[in-house]
């Protein structure tokens, strides 16, 4: 596939070369329609989108596209001047693999962003490497605001890095600037920390205003969100999973949705099918409801728990085939053949055509 140098890099053996050049300063639209530069060898100075001095880019996603990127730079490479973003959108499929110390979808190595990079809708699979986050910065940046409206996104960070976030470093701690802001869809964070500032880092703000999130860390000393904040805002809300502690995933309806005693009254509806895999356990507590929205289906293969007077209610389906423990639920469940736990019910429950609960 052809390339063109970048102009990052100083000798010959590392100059860098991109297939997708885009120029300083300009605003571009470019559509990805099966494109596929997986082959690159990740310790070689290649970039599939190199768009580092671009003032705004927007990556319009259809079919199935894979993307890589070589040593020191993500397989894309964002916009990282003032005022500058890049826009992800459509319905097709991206997956980024970073190269080493890259990000998947984010700024290169040593540089630090001041842009933007909205995603707005697609299915993305970013993958960073070494202390290169999976969506936000590489090795040695800091900054940067990452904006999540939509989709269903996939962000794993390289053993230092954050699944979405700014890159980790091997010094010692110190206090970084970034923001990550979801306001839906359905996103899936794991790193040494899953969202915020990677090992060695601290102080990115996180805002969630709404969307199913899973911030997963896969080592002792990250943490599911490492930032100075991550507090819901205004009367959105969302369903946090958060993994505190290895091998324990738990996940709660969460905003600043609250009544006269201060208690959470907190309603999140599911607009699209999910499945709450095993090992992750979701909690409706009191006086908060969960709707699953008509024609939707929530597939349980982990533990569904509304019993202390939550609700589970709406128009649509629930498949369970893991664990169900419900005092108030308004909505027939499909339990199946399958079903290996007790699955109690007490109040408002109607059964399904197939009769009352196997166990």
């Amino acid at each position: 596939m052809p390339t063109q140098e970048t102009g990052y890099g100083t000798t010959a053996q590392n100059k860098a070369k991109a297939v997708i050049m885009v120029a300083r300063g300009i605003q571009v639209k470019i559509t990805l329609d099966k494109v596929n530069t997986k082959n690159f060898p990740e310790d070689a100075p290649y970039c599939a989108l190199y768009a580092h001095e671009a003032q705004r880019v927007e990556l319009i996603l259809v079919g199935d596209n894979s993307l890589a990127g070589g040593h020191d730079l993500p397989a894309i490479c964002a916009p990282t001047g003032d005022g500058s973003e890049l826009i992800i959108k459509g319905k097709g499929k991206l997956t980024a693999k970073g190269g080493i110390e890259a990000a998947g979808i984010g700024s290169r190595c040593s540089k630090d962003a001041k842009g933007t990079i909205t995603i707005d809708d697609g299915t993305i699979i970013a993958y960073g490497n070494g202390y290169g986050a999976g969506i936000g910065t590489s090795s040695n940046s800091n900054g940067g605001t990452v904006r999540i409206n939509n989709g269903n996104i996939t962000a794993t960070g390289g053993k230092s890095g954050p699944g979405i976030g700014v890159s980790g470093t091997g010094s010692t701690y110190h206090k970084v600037s970034g923001t990550i802001e979801i306001n839906g869809g359905i996103v899936n964070a794991t790193g040494y920390s899953g969202m915020g500032a990677g090992e060695g880092k601290v102080g990115e703000t996180v805002t969630i205003n709404g969307g199913i999130i899973s911030a997963i860390k896969n080592k002792d000393g990250g943490e599911a969100i490492n930032a100075s904040s991550y507090p819901p805002s205004g009367s959105n809300s969302a369903i946090i999973f958060l993994n505190q502690s290895i091998g324990s995933i738990e996940g709660n309806i969460v905003s600043n949705m609250v009544d006269g005693n201060n208690v959470d009254i907190t309603h999140y509806t599911i607009d699209r099918n999910y499945e709450i895999p095993p090992g992750y356990t979701l909690t409706i507590r009191n006086k908060q409801t969960l709707t699953i929205d008509d024609g939707i289906t929530l597939t349980n293969e982990g533990t569904i728990y509304n019993g202390d007077s939550g609700t589970v209610g709406g128009n649509g389906n629930l498949v369970n085939h893991g664990l169900f423990k419900s005092d108030n639920t308004q909505i027939p469940a499909n339990l199946g053949d399958d079903v290996k736990y007790k699955v109690d019910f007490d109040v408002n429950y109607t059964y399904p055509i197939s009769g009352p609960p196997h166990y």
